[in-house]
C-alpha cells in the first residue's frame, strides 16, 4: 500500500515539521513530558515510529511506536548509541526513491529472541531553529505484511514470466493503439522476428510483405477487433524470410480500465504447424491418388459440379473424357505390378502435359482416368482433344530399362447434352468408353442415346440381378451329347438360365459378364455346380449308366481358392468319381494372368476330372495352350460346324483339328450341330461327340429324363 511520504512534498513537509517540534523540545534539554503539551502529544501520536540522536548518535528520543517496534523502553533506550536500540540490518529490497532532504530505504529491523521485521526507514538531519545540525532523526513503520504481500507478487510475476519465457504458446499484449507492447515465449520461433523487433508495431505492419487472403474468417476476425471484443482460435499463418511458414492459432481478450476506457488486447498465440500440416495430409490423400498424385473420384467429381455450374452461367460445354488404357493387365502380369505403376505416373504425366490450366485430369483407379474439358464451344473441341490424348499415349514409354507401347479408348460425355449431374456423365463416358474398346480400341466414342438405352439396360439387369438368386430366379438346363458312333446319350453341358419377373428371359450374354464383373458369379457357379451333380448323381442312380456333366468355370471362379478342394469335396458327397464332372475352360481363364493356372488345371487331371478347352478355334493361341496345359476334350466352336457341308474351307479346317486332336490323344465334340448333313460328315471325319439342336436345346432336367430315358431301359 502507498507510504504517506511517497510523496517527496509531502514527506519535506513532514521531515521539517518533526525537526522543528524535536529541535524545540532538544534545544530546551526537554526530553521529557514536561514540554508544550501540544508538541509532545503530536509526537506521541505519530502513526510512525520515531527515533532521533545526537550528532554522536546517542538517542535523544523515541516515541511510544518506536518503543513496541524496538522492544525498548524510552527510559532504557535515552543515552543509549543508536545501534544498541535500532538494531538493522540491509534489506534485500531495492533502495526507495530518493527526495532532497531525506534518505529512504527499506531494512531489517531485529527485536531479538530471532524475531525480526521489515521496516520502511526515513532518514534526515535534525536541525534547531537556526538550522544548525544538533542530530539525525530516524521515522520507521512495520511494513512485513506489505513487504509479504510484495514477494508474493513478485514471485508470481516472476513464475508467469518464467512460463512466458519458456512455454511453447506466444504470450502478448497490445496497447490502446493495437501496438504490442510485450511479448514472451516463442517469438523468434513463430513469428520470424526478434521480440525487440515486434515491440511497438501494429500487425499491419508486421503483416507488410505477408501472404494475407482476406477471407471471410479473416474479416470476420477483424470486425471482432473493432468492436472490441474477445476471440478464440483464429487461425493466422507468419512466413518467415526464408520461406518457412508457421501456423498459429490465436486467442485474445480486450483490457479496460475501471472507467471502461479500452486499454489494447492481451492473449496467446500457440503454434499449430504440425497439426496444419497433418490435415493438409490427410486432405490431399483423402482428394488425391497415393500413386499419381491427380485428382481421385472425389475431387474431379467436385470439379466437375462446378465446371458444370460454370458452363450453365457461360453458355459454354463441358466434356468429360473416361479413358482406359488397352490390355494394361498384360503389362501388370507379365513385368509386374512396379512396372506397371512407373508407367501409370508415365501416362499421368503426358495426358497433364496435353491439357490447358483450367483442365482436370484425375485417376479413378487402375488404369482408368477421368480428363473434364470445361468452356468448350463445340463438341469438336472434345474430339480433337481425344486424338491429341491418343497420339501422345500412344508414343513409345522407357520404363525400367524397356521400351513399351500401350494405346487407350476413350469415351467423351458432354453437358448440358447428356445430363448436368457429375455422377451420370462419368457413366455415360464410361458407356462411351466401352464402345470404343468394342469398335476396336485405340479410339474415341461419344455417348449416344442408343448407349444411353444400353446403360439403362445394363443397370436394370444389374439391379435385378441382385437378390435372383435368393429369389429362385436362376433355373439350370442341360443340353444333350452324344457320341456320333452310336447316337446314345453320354453327357450333358449345364447352361444356367435367368426369367426375370421384371425383366423376362435375360441372355446368359448380358448377365454373365456383369456377374463377373460384380462377383456374383462365385455364387452362381457354385448353385450351377451343386445343380449339376445333384442331376448326375440321380441319374446314375436312376439308370446305371455313367452320364457326365460338363460345367463352365470362368475366370473369377478360377481364381477362388481351395477351389480344387471345394469340387472334390462336392463329388465325395454326392459318391461321384471324378469322371462324372467335366470342366469347359473358356480362352478368358488362361489369359487372365492368374499366377496358379497351371497349378490348378493340373491338380483337377491329378483328380481324375476331365478338361475340355471350349470355343477351340476362336482363339489366336489355342495351339499353344493344348500344349501347356493337360486338357482331354477340344470342343469345336459352332461357327466351324455351320459351313462344314457348304464351305470346302471349313470342313477342311475341321478335318485338320480332328486330326490333330487324335494325334495328341484327344476327345472332340462339336458344337452347334443342326443338321443331319452336319452330323453325317462330323461322323465320317471320325468326330467323337456332337451337342446342337440336332439332338435337342437345353432342357429341364425332367424332359431330358422323358426323351432319352428310354434308350437305357432298352
Amino acid at each position: 500500500m502507498a507510504e504517506p511520504w511517497a510523496d517527496p512534498v509531502v514527506s519535506g513537509l513532514f521531515g521539517l515539521l518533526l525537526g522543528l517540534l524535536l529541535s524545540a523540545l532538544f534545544w530546551r534539554r526537554v526530553p521529557r513530558a514536561t514540554s508544550d503539551p501540544l508538541q509532545a502529544q503530536m509526537l506521541e501520536s505519530l502513526g510512525d515510529a520515531v527515533i532521533a540522536t545526537d550528532r554522536q548518535q546517542r538517542i535523544l528520543y523515541l516515541n511510544p511506536l518506536a518503543e513496541r517496534l524496538t522492544g525498548c523502553e524510552r527510559a532504557t533506550a535515552l543515552g543509549q548509541p543508536l545501534e544498541a536500540v535500532y538494531r538493522c540490518s540491509p534489506s534485500d529490497e531495492p533502495a526507495l526513491t530518493q527526495h532532497p532532504g531525506a534518505q529512504r530505504s527499506h531494512r531489517v529491523l531485529h527485536q531479538g529472541a530471532g524475531r525480526s521485521i521489515q521496516v520502511s526507514e526515513s532518514r534526515s538531519q535534525l536541525k534547531d531553529a537556526q538550522g544548525r545540525v544538533i542530530g539525525r532523526l530516524y521515522a520507521f513503520r512495520d511494513i512485513s505484511e506489505d513487504h509479504a504481500l510484495l514477494c508474493a507478487l513478485r514471485e508470481s510475476e516472476a513464475r508467469f514470466q518464467d512460463f512466458a519465457d519458456t512455454a511453447a504458446d506466444l504470450y502478448w499484449e497490445m496497447d490502446a493503439q493495437l501496438r504490442f507492447s510485450r511479448v514472451s515465449g516463442k517469438v523468434r520461433f513463430l513469428m520470424g522476428h526478434e521480440p525487440e523487433f515486434v515491440l511497438g508495431k501494429t500487425r499491419e505492419e508486421l503483416y507488410a510483405g505477408q501472404p494475407v487472403e482476406r477471407t471471410p474468417e479473416f474479416e470476420a476476425h477483424l470486425k471482432l477487433i473493432r468492436e472490441r471484443k474477445p476471440f478464440n482460435d483464429f487461425i493466422a499463418s507468419w512466413r518467415w524470410d526464408d520461406g518457412t511458414v508457421r501456423y498459429v492459432s490465436v486467442s485474445g481478450k480486450p483490457m479496460f480500465d475501471d472507467d471502461g476506457r479500452f486499454l489494447g488486447y492481451r492473449g496467446v498465440s500457440r503454434d499449430i504447424t504440425d497439426q496444419k500440416l497433418a490435415e493438409e495430409r490427410i486432405r490431399h490423400q483423402a482428394l488425391y491418388d497415393h500413386l499419381t498424385d491427380l485428382p481421385n473420384r472425389s475431387l474431379v467429381l467436385d470439379r466437375l459440379r462446378q465446371d458444370i455450374l460454370q458452363a450453365e452461367r457461360s453458355g459454354s460445354e463441358v466434356a468429360v473424357l473416361f479413358l482406359d488404357l488397352d490390355d494394361f493387365k498384360k503389362i501388370n502380369d507379365s513385368l509386374g505390378h512396379d512396372t506397371g505403376d512407373h508407367l501409370l505416373i508415365e501416362v499421368a504425366g503426358r495426358l497433364g502435359r496435353c491439357l490447358r490450366s483450367g483442365d482436370t485430369v484425375g485417376r479413378l483407379g487402375g488404369d482408368e482416368f477421368i480428363v473434364l474439358l470445361p468452356q468448350l464451344s463445340s463438341p469438336a473441341n472434345a474430339a480433337g482433344v481425344a486424338e491429341k490424348l491418343l497420339q501422345t499415349l500412344s508414343r513409345p514409354y522407357r520404363v525400367q530399362g524397356r521400351d513399351l507401347r500401350i494405346s487407350a479408348s476413350i469415351g467423351i460425355a458432354l453437358s448440358p447434352q447428356n445430363g448436368d449431374n457429375g455422377s451420370e456423365l462419368l457413366r455415360k463416358a464410361d458407356a462411351a468408353m466401352y464402345q470404343a474398346k468394342a469398335d476396336g480400341r485405340n479410339g474415341y466414342a461419344f455417348f449416344t442415346e442408343e448407349l444411353n438405352r444400353s446403360v439403362e439396360r445394363r443397370l436394370a439387369i444389374e439391379e435385378c440381378m441382385m437378390s435372383a438368386l435368393e429369389r429362385g430366379e436362376f433355373r439350370v438346363l442341360y443340353q444333350p451329347k452324344l457320341a456320333l458312333d452310336s447316337g446314345r446319350l453320354v453327357g450333358v453341358e449345364a447352361l444356367l438360365r435367368w426369367n426375370s419377373p421384371q425383366l423376362g428371359e435375360v441372355s446368359p450374354v448380358e448377365f454373365i459378364p456383369m456377374a463377373e464383373s460384380n462377383g456374383q458369379i462365385l455364387a452362381i457357379g457354385a448353385f450351377v455346380l451343386e445343380q449339376s451333380l445333384d442331376f448326375v448323381a440321380g441319374w446314375r442312380r436312376r439308370h446305371g449308366e455313367p452320364l457326365s456333366v460338363a460345367v463352365n468355370l470362368s475366370p473369377r471362379q478360377f481364381r477362388q481358392e481351395h477351389l480344387t478342394e471345394t469340387i472334390d469335396n462336392a463329388l465325395r458327397q454326392r459318391a461321384l468319381p471324378p469322371s462324372a464332372l467335366e470342366l469347359e475352360i473358356t480362352e478368358g481363364v488362361l489369359l487372365s494372368g492368374h499366377d496358379g493356372v497351371d497349378r490348378q488345371l493340373q491338380a483337377f487331371s491329378e483328380l481324375g476330372i476331365s478338361l475340355a478347352m471350349d470355343d477351340f478355334g476362336t482363339g489366336y493361341s489355342s495351339l499353344s495352350y493344348l500344349r501347356e496345359y493337360p486338357f482331354d476334350v477340344l470342343k469345336i466352336d459352332r461357327s466351324f460346324i455351320g459351313g462344314i457341308a457348304d464351305s470346302a474351307a471349313d470342313r477342311a479346317l475341321v478335318e485338320a483339328i480332328l486330326a490333330m486332336a487324335q494325334r495328341l490323344g484327344l476327345k472332340v465334340v462339336a458344337e452347334g450341330v443342326e443338321q443331319e448333313t452336319q452330323r453325317a460328315i462330323l461322323r465320317e471325319l471320325g468326330c467323337d461327340q456332337a451337342q446342337g439342336w440336332l439332338f435337342g436345346k437345353a432342357m429341364p432336367e425332367q424332359e431330358l429324363m422323358r426323351r432319352f430315358a428310354g434308350q437305357y431301359s432298352a
